[in-house]
């Protein structure tokens, strides 16, 4: 067995607890089991595989179909659903995508030699292949020369295997809360699970020498790279706290302090429900709220499980 570690706070515990790790008996894992986005991936490919007879699948399923008949993706036509062929089949390329490998918009990463070296999801690939970012791929190394978000094309250029740097971008999220789906309290924090849009923002990165973790440069993009994309997430409106008597002092340290807990839920998400470090975003402000939402555009149910439903029904509960 080998186990991976990263330079989070919870994996250099486990470098330094291998033996934990180890003989701890294996978590339980959640699962969102009626997600929209990636059933509606299913259900386009069922209808583009062969027809879905009417009646033929259970009810939840029917009422997709009958979501992507509204949409002008599928068709229902002599008690069977057809895929619209001009709509459908421009939406059957994402949807293969989409379940084999994420959901989400894809930048295609081509090298010197007009090679395609791979591919990488929105929003991740906004702050892994910025110009300038250093991007590891199959095992080798490679700099990005630009990115045209236009063509979701990333140029880059081979560098050699013992290159000792690497790169950590720089940016800020915005969100904007569009609907609300449920609102509870738990332990006394009251939340909200929401539909969101979130802005990406990659203004700037870090450079960093692998081999000691030092902070060699920090670079400014000569323009900002945004990505928007709509997804799902929890609100949770954390009780005001004090540090200081001196408000510009108390703004600081509260910000401080919301954002530490931001990433402990996080960190908390990865362990509890199984999630990976890129499936869940955090913003944090002053004022207490925390929003924590999934990093695929149309939500990928893991941050469903910080509501008062799927945390109940899991058994884990939210403390604050």
């Amino acid at each position: 067995m080998i186990q991976v570690l990263g330079d989070d706070p919870m994996s250099t515990y486990y470098s330094s607890n291998p033996h934990e790790f180890y003989t701890r008996k294996p978590e339980d894992l959640y699962v969102e089991w009626r997600n929209d986005e990636i059933a509606r991936r299913h259900c386009l490919l069922m209808a583009y595989e062969r027809p879905v007879k009417v009646g033929s699948v259970d009810d939840y399923c029917e009422e997709v179909l009958r979501l992507l008949v509204n949409e002008g993706l599928v068709e229902a036509r002599g008690g069977n659903y057809y895929m619209v062929t001009d709509r459908g089949g421009r939406e059957v390329a994402r949807a293969i995508h989409g379940i084999r490998g994420g959901i989400g918009d894809v930048v295609k990463i081509v090298s010197d030699d007009k090679r395609v070296v791979g591919y990488r999801e929105l929003p991740t690939a906004l702050r892994e292949l910025h110009d300038g970012a250093v991007y590891l791929h199959g095992g080798r190394v490679y700099e990005v020369r630009s990115l045209d978000m236009g063509s979701r094309t990333a140029h880059v250029r081979r560098l050699s295997s013992n290159y000792d740097f690497y790169t950590t971008a720089l940016y800020n999220s915005e969100p904007r809360i569009d609907e609300v789906l449920e609102e509870g309290v738990i332990n006394s924090v009251p939340y909200q699970y929401v539909k969101l849009t979130i802005k990406e923002v990659v203004h700037g990165y870090i450079v960093k020498r692998f081999s000691s973790g030092e902070v060699v440069e920090k670079r400014d993009l000569v323009e900002p790279l945004s990505y928007e994309f709509k997804t799902k997430g929890v609100v949770i409106y954390a009780p005001s706290i004090t540090f200081s008597p001196f408000e510009n002092m108390d703004v600081v340290e509260r910000g401080r302090a919301y954002h530490a807990t931001e990433h402990v839920i996080i960190m908390v998400g990865e362990n509890v429900i199984g999630a990976g470090p890129t499936d869940l975003g955090g913003i944090s402000y002053p004022t207490g709220h925390i929003i924590i939402y999934d990093s695929y555009p149309g939500g990928s149910g893991t941050a469903r499980c910080f509501s008062r439903g799927s945390m109940m029904s899991s058994g884990y509960h939210l403390t604050y």
